[in-house]
């Protein structure tokens, strides 16, 4: 629903842009981040006690999050010709809530406080979605302004929401961790996760350097929907993931049994947007996203895919099996990146769609192919 208002505030024109810039930034922030959180879940999870110790290195980061973001800004993206839209105080903004939000959700996850940040997230959207109602009442100048630093104080405040739901009373017992395997641990992660994020953006760029503008927004909001079936996984994982972490016996058979329903869901989420989705994208969207049915009919294979992807990645981040993740990704993002720069500009926008969808399959066979060997020794 914030994503519909951000379109309708913005338009067809504008929100492509908008959301390629933040494209950008999540992307320095999932390198500033450096794996952390996923690698804070699977050691607190195993020992509550190294939740300080964790904390510690994690602040550290954090604290030297803004000059990665300044380097960047001023150095590095007028190498690329990347040229914000978003002032610098917005991006800021941006980048530092996000990352807030992203380790410490890592440790609440570790600690297992799940209802905690589900009301977290709830209701700091709801004050979001308020804020974007009040922007087209009131129609301002420099929409694409407005729009950006309320969604940088969302994650501000998500951000310090997590770390005051984290806070644990003085603990009289605090392990230590080994900050070499941890960082090594981390260091995967991010690799893993930096190929993982250009593997399903890079298409983005692809279209807007062949296609126009709406055609881009259009793109952009398939590809947004279909994120949903990798939140759902996601959100499947955060109880997933600690558990598998902190129990080793179980079974191949016993992790399938859970996934059942998962797998039903995601199969019914996409037979509707295959049959009934034509109805409301131009309502929810406008008239100019007409093109988005014929594109989520490209798409839809490879979301399903991409939904089981990442109920298959719990199992390989919980074993600390990370490499096979990176090795796939790697795999994918190649063969996109080779299939849009010599086929897309001569095939239109909807093979872009096609091409992302065969190249999510093919990463999931590959780890199909490896799942056994992660619960053999147990079964």
């Amino acid at each position: 629903f914030i994503n519909v208002l951000i379109v309708r505030i913005l338009g067809p024109e504008n929100s492509g842009f908008f959301f390629n810039e933040i494209y950008v930034i999540n992307l320095i922030v999932l390198i500033g981040s450096f794996g952390l959180d996923v690698a804070a879940t699977r050691w607190i999870s195993k020992n509550n006690s190294t939740f300080q110790s964790v904390q510690s290195l994690v602040v550290k980061f954090i604290i030297g999050f803004p000059l990665i973001i300044i380097i960047f800004y001023f150095l590095i993206a007028p190498v690329l010709g990347f040229h914000f839209l978003l002032p610098l105080t917005t991006i800021l903004l941006f980048g530092l809530g996000n990352l807030l939000m992203i380790l410490y959700q890592g440790i609440m996850m570790g600690l297992k406080k799940f209802n905690a940040l589900n009301f977290m997230f709830i209701t700091t959207n709801i004050l979001f979605v308020v804020y974007l109602f009040l922007l087209t009442i009131f129609k301002l100048s420099g929409l694409i302004f407005w729009v950006g630093v309320g969604y940088g104080f969302l994650l501000i405040i998500q951000g310090v929401t997590c770390v005051l739901i984290s806070r644990r009373s003085r603990e009289t017992k605090v392990d230590p961790i080994n900050k070499k395997e941890f960082i090594y641990y981390s260091f995967t992660i991010l690799l893993s996760s930096v190929v993982y994020y250009c593997f399903l953006k890079v298409d983005n760029f692809f279209v807007a350097k062949y296609y126009n503008n709406v055609s881009l927004s259009n793109y952009i909001q398939c590809g947004k929907i279909g994120q949903y079936f990798i939140y759902f996984s996601s959100a499947v994982n955060v109880v997933i993931i600690p558990y598998l972490s902190s129990d080793s016996t179980m079974s191949l058979k016993k992790w399938m049994q859970i996934l059942k329903p998962y797998i039903f869901l995601l199969i019914l989420g996409a037979l509707v947007l295959l049959f009934f989705g034509n109805y409301f994208y131009v309502s929810f969207f406008g008239k100019s996203f007409s093109m988005m049915h014929s594109l989520m009919v490209a798409f839809l294979p490879g979301f399903f895919c991409l939904g089981l992807l990442t109920l298959i990645n719990a199992v390989f981040i919980a074993r600390g099996q990370i490499l096979r993740m990176l090795l796939g990704d790697i795999i994918g993002l190649i063969l996109l990146i080779l299939l849009d720069l010599f086929l897309l500009p001569h095939f239109g926008v909807q093979t872009a769609a096609l091409f992302s969808s065969i190249c999510y399959a093919v990463v999931l066979v590959f780890l199909l192919t490896g799942i056994k060997k992660q619960f053999i020794l147990r079964d």
